[in-house]
């Protein structure tokens, strides 16, 4: 499926592609950290996952039509790492 995304403001605008079958929420520093000067959000990072695979990381919650109450959500403690 193909997802249209942007930040808050709108001056960010990506496409992704992909299945949405879970969410990670993420405390770390580069998770909460904001690439929209104006609305605090971002948008995507490029990163490594635990076992050390390269990945991409997009905030769900700037995609359009994606009800995240109805993804499950696991919880990940990147602040402690």
């Amino acid at each position: 499926m193909e997802y249209q995304g942007s930040c808050h403001c709108g001056k960010l605008k990506f496409q992704v592609r992909g299945d949405l079958k879970q969410v990670l929420a993420c405390n770390s520093s580069i998770c909460s950290r904001s690439f929209c000067p104006k609305c605090g959000i971002h948008s995507f990072a490029y990163g490594v996952d635990p076992k050390g695979n390269k990945m991409a990381a997009i905030n769900v919650r700037c995609l359009e039509g994606v009800d995240l109450d109805k993804l499950p959500a696991q919880r990940f403690d990147g602040r402690s790492l």
